[in-house]
């Protein structure tokens, strides 16, 4: 019988599939949720009584600082300032004659040709003329200042939000007719924790902070202000945010994220890559097609994700990424053999 040759068994490598993480400066955001809103938004309010026969607004527009938006009837208004302009200048004609005469009448008296009390009489009737025309004069500024609140103008370049009046209608002074922001500089305010207060006053106040709608819109902007009185109600501390340019809608809800820390040379790592093992935590790198151990300081935990640091890379200190093994890793073996069967590069 003939022998038997043995056969010696092939060993199967296992699969892994890879990622190339660099080293980089990994900046750490907390989200807030928050509602969007002007820095400045007033109430248009009519200055004037009577029918709006005027208004070249409606909502939605965008307005520039000084446009005329409304008028309010100015017919009984211009008829008044009209007549009180008139009694200004008659008053003004007739101190001019009064002035004149007096002069004629200090000359009769030097040369001892009008009598004393004569010349006393056009003394007082210059002094009532003028303060006659100064009456005039004040009649005439309140009436051109009634006559001018029948304008409406725009405070500042905005746009109009709401709009409570129509053409036609009639107002009272001082009820309003519309709502203007100024919409391109908005703002959020949010509630922090003393704890994110704290870090947000020690790394963020000059960072750029982001926000997002859930339409996809989005801008930045910086931190204006940061309160340290707790509110009564939310017991929140206020932080505010302005924002220039934001193509963002005011009132929309958007996510506000904040930088509040940094770590250099780290990235960031899904939580179940890593390994726990007497208190330190481990993953497997790449290395000559072989799984090899390397320790991680975890300077953050995210929930399902972890930045951290390498501790030790004895294959390449000087390196500033590395190929982690991010499929595949169950029951590996540091130095085994593997087989890379899919490599992508990540941040």
């Amino acid at each position: 019988m003939s022998s038997m040759m043995k056969v010696k068994k092939k060993k199967i490598l296992k699969r892994v599939e890879v990622k190339t993480k660099n080293f980089i400066t990994v900046v750490k955001y907390k989200d807030y949720n928050a509602i969007l809103q002007a820095q400045k938004s007033i109430l248009l309010n009519s200055q004037s009584s009577g029918i709006i026969t005027k208004l070249d607004f409606d909502m939605g527009k965008k307005v520039k600082k000084g446009e005329l938006l409304a008028v309010i009837d100015t017919r009984i208004k211009k008829l008044d300032l009209d007549l009180k302009k008139v009694i200004k200048e008659e008053t003004e004609t007739n101190i001019k004659y009064l002035e004149s005469l007096l002069k004629k009448d200090k000359v009769l008296l030097d040369k001892n040709i009008l009598r004393k009390e004569i010349y006393e009489a056009s003394e007082n009737r210059l002094i009532n003329a003028r303060f006659a025309a100064k009456k005039a004069e004040i009649a005439y500024k309140l009436s051109k200042i009634n006559y001018n609140n029948s304008f409406i103008y725009a405070p500042f370049s905005g746009l109009i939000v709401n709009r409570l009046k129509q053409k036609g209608d009639i107002i009272s002074m001082g009820a309003p007719i519309a709502k203007l922001i100024d919409n391109n500089n908005l703002e959020v305010v949010i509630g922090v924790t003393w704890e994110d207060l704290m870090k947000i006053k020690k790394y963020s106040l000059d960072k750029v902070v982001e926000l997002k709608s859930s339409d996809k819109l989005s801008c930045t902007g910086r931190i204006s202000g940061i309160s340290e009185l707790l509110d009564d109600i939310t017991r929140l501390y206020p932080l505010k945010v302005l924002l220039k340019e934001c193509p963002i809608i005011n009132g929309t809800q958007v996510k506000v994220s904040i930088p509040i820390s940094e770590y250099e040379n780290s990235f960031e790592i899904k939580r179940d890559i890593l390994s726990y093992e007497d208190n330190n935590y481990f993953l497997f790198t790449l290395n000559n097609n072989k799984a090899v151990k390397v320790q991680v300081q975890v300077l953050d935990d995210n929930r399902d994700k972890m930045i951290v640091k390498v501790l030790t890379n004895k294959e390449d200190k000087n390196s500033k990424k590395l190929k982690i093994i991010s499929s595949g890793y169950i029951r590996l073996i540091n130095n085994e053999k593997v087989l890379v069967v899919g490599e992508n590069e990540s941040n």
